[in-house]
């Protein structure tokens, strides 16, 4: 996934002579390979190296991954043991990690200057082995030169975002069928990891919450089954190929009030011009301020948010965020566009688009009806 050219013009000018990538998802982006290990085992650990002599990175995995499909170069530790019809086949590599990344960078000839390290993301012990292996080297945290490379994405991981939204919106589209049969909260988020799996996602986040409960955020799945004048409030994420979409929606069981009419309209409008003021070369700062602005426009004076988005990839919510920042848009991010509102009393609002920036203004990648779902 990782432009490795541009990754080296960022290590030159942020004056680093090594770059390894630690996290998860900085893992995959560097190196491609997604770690059913990594994704599963707590405290499974892998490293990825950016050199500057070198035209690909190296990726250092545990010996359980020795037969996995791995496109770039591969370096093992631990041990790992599977049998043949004739003999047990040892696989076994360095002692661990941080003797692996310090033996690779030796054999290089790299044992001082400046290395890059994810401070934000590393376990204590493997940071402490590795400054022991090399006290010649002062470690900087690299975690913004990864947000960096990252908040703008190639034509692959804008393929994989656009699949993201589409398996979302096929689950999200089997549980409104659920809904009017009758569903619970429980039922319905069921439904949605079904329906995600069926699709060949992974469901990363379902927040279904009904009635008095929708104006809570983020709360657990109940048994509750929605009754005629609730609002259903949808927040739902799925991850394809490590690739994530979030989309938000609003639902009425039955004839919505005045009131819930006027509140979502309200929102709705805001994050439709959000969406279509955002172009290369816009501040966040200018959507976020006008957004918020809209809402209050329409008699929501204490409507207020942190962001009324982030960007959207590898993770469900990464860097940057439109919000009163700096950041100036460019081509090729792709934004979750959101502008929810809760409501004690009244109940959860959320309207929220996955969208690219691209030449000449943006795209809303979520194609499914935004208007308020009545069931």
């Amino acid at each position: 996934m990782i432009n490795i050219e541009r990754a080296k013009r960022l290590m030159k000018d942020y004056g680093f002579d090594v770059l390894l990538a630690v996290s998860p998802e900085n893992v995959h982006y560097v190196t491609g390979h997604m770690s059913l290990p990594a994704l599963l085992v707590r405290g499974f650990m892998r490293g990825a190296l950016i050199l500057p002599d070198s035209k690909m990175p190296i990726l250092i995995t545990h010996a359980i991954e020795r037969q996995a499909d791995i496109k770039v170069e591969t370096k093992f530790y631990g041990r790992f043991y599977a049998e043949t019809k004739d003999r047990t086949l040892p696989a076994e590599g360095y002692p661990s990690l941080a003797s692996a990344v310090f033996e690779e960078l030796r054999k290089r000839s790299i044992t001082s200057g400046r290395l890059g390290i994810e401070e934000d993301y590393v376990p204590c012990g493997f940071y402490n082995q590795l400054r022991s292996k090399l006290p010649g080297a002062t470690f900087i945290n690299d975690t913004g030169i990864f947000k960096e490379l990252r908040k703008t994405k190639s034509d692959e991981e804008i393929s994989k975002l656009v699949k993201a939204v589409e398996v979302c919106q096929t689950a999200f589209k089997a549980v409104l069928d659920r809904l009017a049969e009758g569903a619970s909260e429980l039922e319905m988020v069921s439904m949605f990891k079904q329906a995600t799996a069926a699709h060949g996602g992974d469901a990363k986040f379902a927040f279904i919450a009904a009635g008095q409960r929708s104006w809570v955020p983020v709360i657990p799945p109940s048994n509750y089954v929605p009754k005629k004048g609730d609002i259903v409030c949808f927040d739902m994420g799925v991850s394809y190929q490590g690739y994530n979409s979030d989309i938000g929606r609003t639902v009425v069981i039955g004839k919505p009030s005045a009131k819930q009419i006027h509140v979502y309209q309200a929102l709705l409008k805001a994050q439709e011009e959000a969406i279509a003021a955002i172009a290369p070369g816009v501040r966040s700062s200018q959507v976020f301020k006008e957004a918020l602005a809209n809402v209050r426009a329409a008699g929501y004076h204490s409507y207020n948010r942190d962001h009324i988005g982030h960007s959207i990839g590898l993770e469900a919510e990464e860097e940057p965020f439109l919000s009163d920042n700096k950041e100036v848009l460019e081509e090729r991010m792709v934004l979750a566009v959101e502008l929810p509102y809760y409501i004690q009393g009244l109940g959860g609002f959320r309207v929220e688009d996955d969208v690219l920036v691209e030449k000449g203004g943006s795209k809303n990648l979520s194609t499914i009806n935004k208007e308020l779902v009545e069931i």
